[in-house]
């Protein structure tokens, strides 16, 4: 117990470091990604922060953000910080703040003064900057859009700062190792056949009375599929590696022609490289192209006698 104790001090300010590590990466990435920005606008005329999509959407904004947290995401990976909602908020305000520092280095790089000459403030030349914001279209420039520029301004932040945090929240979403402090990794081991290669023709024939045929040869297929899913999760409640091993080189064979069936089911590794811990992720995947659906259907605990040899015998398929 003591022992324990004397542990969770080491443990939080590495925890710290880590998360001071994240930071500065994050921020570096942002000074650099603003930077360019600044030249290409200043140096070449292109403004990538006013580029939107049916004029409400800062497409612009959202990929100089990405640019941006590029940096939080890669550390987060690489050093093993777990993003937590509070961390992640903590990397929204940074980056509003991040945006409000670039305004103002930008003012102070013009020094902009009045028509007398007299030096202008940054909030007067902020608001002088916002309401002077104009869209063109088709070659034509509008008119400065006034006090409606500070809803575009407003868009732009707000862009820039959640384009910051789109890869993080990636990350975030990944499989987490807490005894290890580590992201784990996945890869998809099995692909089994539950479904139809299926035409166009027959697509739209399943729709009809008179695809009943076709609609009870997809649910034989489903079934077939499922049964032999069924028998993979019994070896694993068993802890039978030899049984699960030999029935999992079905769902690895001939890949490429069961990605085309009209449904298919998945199973993935997630497993922590260190420790040797996770679990096997199973899914049903329906459709193709834009319209593929993921079902979960169970995640189920790595036996201890499989997690060393299932890492070795089954690479990526």
């Amino acid at each position: 117990m003591d022992e324990q104790l004397e542990m969770n001090p080491t443990e939080d300010k590495r925890t710290d470091a880590r998360i001071q590590l994240l930071l500065y990466a994050g921020l570096a990435t942002t000074a650099l990604t603003l930077l360019a920005m600044y030249f290409l606008n200043n140096k070449g005329g292109i403004n990538v922060m006013g580029w939107y999509a049916w004029f409400v959407v800062p497409i612009g904004a959202l990929l100089v953000g990405s640019a941006a947290g590029s940096g939080y995401a890669i550390a987060a990976k690489s050093l093993g910080v777990k993003l937590n909602k509070i961390l992640l908020i903590s990397i929204f305000c940074l980056q509003v703040g991040a945006y409000g520092v670039a305004q103002y280095i930008e003012y102070s790089s013009q020094n902009p003064t009045s028509q007398n000459g007299q030096s202008v403030g940054f909030w007067t030349y902020f608001d002088y900057q916002t309401r002077s914001f104009t869209f063109s279209y088709r070659g034509k420039q509008g008119n400065p859009l006034g006090l409606l520029g500070y809803g575009i301004r407003v868009l732009e932040i707000t862009g820039f700062a959640l384009g910051t945090i789109f890869l993080a929240s990636i990350v975030a979403g990944s499989p987490y190792c807490d005894g290890c402090k580590k992201y784990m990794e996945r890869r998809r081991i099995g692909l089994f056949p539950a479904g139809l290669a299926l035409s166009k023709k027959e697509q739209k024939l399943l729709e009809k009375p008179e695809g009943e045929e076709l609609r009870q040869s997809l649910e034989e297929a489903g079934k077939g599929g499922i049964e032999g899913l069924n028998k993979l999760i019994k070896h694993i409640e068993e802890g039978d590696y030899e049984a699960f091993a030999a029935g999992l080189e079905t769902g690895r064979s001939d890949v490429k022609a069961t990605e085309k069936l009209s449904m298919r089911l998945s199973i993935m590794l997630v497993q922590c490289d260190e420790c040797l811990d996770g679990y096997l992720k199973m899914d049903a995947i329906r459709g193709q192209g834009e319209h593929i659906v993921n079902e979960p259907i169970v995640e189920l605990p790595l036996p201890v006698s499989f997690r060393e040899r299932i890492r070795e015998d089954f690479p990526k398929v």
